[in-house]
Order: C-alpha cells, then structure tokens, then sequence
C-alpha cells in the first residue's frame, strides 16, 4: 500500500493490556499530526442548573484520532506514512481506558512531564449506527474519528489555549507496524488465537 509515493504502514495494538503497545499520555500541541484543532468552548451559555453557570466552561473538544488518514513521518524506518483503520481507532481507545491514561497529558510531548489541572470527561467514537453524531464543526471527518473532551482549569495552559499558542491533540505511544495487507491479515489470525486462549484458560480457572 502507497500514498503519494511512500509506503504506508497501518498502526496496530496488542489488545492485551499488559503489552506495552498503546497510548501511555495525550499531548496538547502547536501543530497536531492529523491536522485538525480543537475547538474551545468559554463562555457558552448552559441550562441554568447551578450557581456557577455563569463562569467560564474551559472545555476543548476535538479529534484525537481520525482513522483512514494517512499521517507523513520521517524517521528510522525512513519515510513513510502511518494510518489507523477504523477498527484499531475502537480498540485502541477501549485500550486507553482500560490502562488509566485518560489524564496523563503533557504539552508538546515532553514525555512523562504531566501537566495538572486538565481533566478528561468525555470521548466518543463517530459512528452513525448507533446514533453517535461528531461535534459540531467536525462534521467531515470519516466515521470512527475518536473525539475527546478536556476541562481545563490550568490557567497557563487555558490561556495558551485561548490565545491559539495550542490547537490541538497530539496522542504518543508504542504500535505495531503493518506493513502488508498479508501482515494484517496475520495480525488479525494471531489477535483470534489469542482470544481463543483466553477462552480456554477462563474455562479452566472456573473449573477450579
């Protein structure tokens, strides 16, 4: 598989979650690789439920990973441009939960600097099967984009927000590389055996 003349390489995961494939942190960034910036919600009006309905919202919402989109990288394996399919998009994200990463972000992927104040409360995947529409302002992007929202009370971080110095998501972590469509074809064979095994070891644990 090519695109524009370089080879691509689909990203993957191992399903299992202690392998260390998957996203370990989220970046908030200048420049995201998908090319897509979130959108900053302040200021906007809300049901009058509470007292604090009138203080600023600090919500950022925007795609985290838009599947089908081939993405240019240039480095030990040379040039090349990686790509999720819609399938590795869902699993990756139930990966991402199931490890705790939701609120391990950094800025400009300084890896393991955390940053604090900034809450991951909402993620959905677009898919109009079950009724789950993207966020306004998104609406051309392939179903199975993965969107996030983040409450952000860091003052520094929101003001770089408000003033455009970030603009969007930016996820980091360890994939496996599928090169062939015949690599896939095997990735998915070995990810059914797997499942297969888990199988058989719970039925044997619960005859214990």
């Amino acid at each position: 598989m090519e695109y524009k003349g370089l080879p691509v390489l689909l990203l993957d995961i191992v399903d299992d979650p202690t392998h260390e494939t998957g996203i370990s942190e989220n970046a908030i960034v200048d420049d995201p690789a998908i090319k897509l910036s979130f959108i900053a919600f302040n200021d906007q009006p809300r049901l009058q439920q509470f007292a604090v309905a009138s203080e600023d919202r600090r919500i950022i919402t925007g795609p985290l990973l838009v599947p089908d989109q081939p993405v240019y990288r240039n480095d030990k394996k040379g040039e090349y441009y990686a790509m999720f399919t819609r399938d590795a998009v869902e699993r990756t994200a139930l990966k991402f939960f199931r490890q705790g990463n939701g609120n391990k972000v950094n800025l400009m992927h300084n890896t393991g600097e955390l940053v604090s104040d900034i809450v991951l409360f909402e993620s959905f995947i677009y898919d109009t099967s079950r009724g789950v529409q993207p966020v306004k302002g998104f609406e051309g992007v392939p179903e199975g984009t993965w969107f996030v929202s983040y409450k952000v009370d860091n003052e520094k971080v929101w003001q770089d927000i408000k003033d455009g110095t970030f603009k969007g998501f930016s996820m980091q972590g360890l994939f496996n590389h599928i090169t062939t469509e015949d690599d896939e074809a095997e990735l998915a064979e070995l990810r059914a055996t797997a499942e297969l095994l888990r199988d058989k070891l719970r039925q044997v644990v619960e005859k214990i």
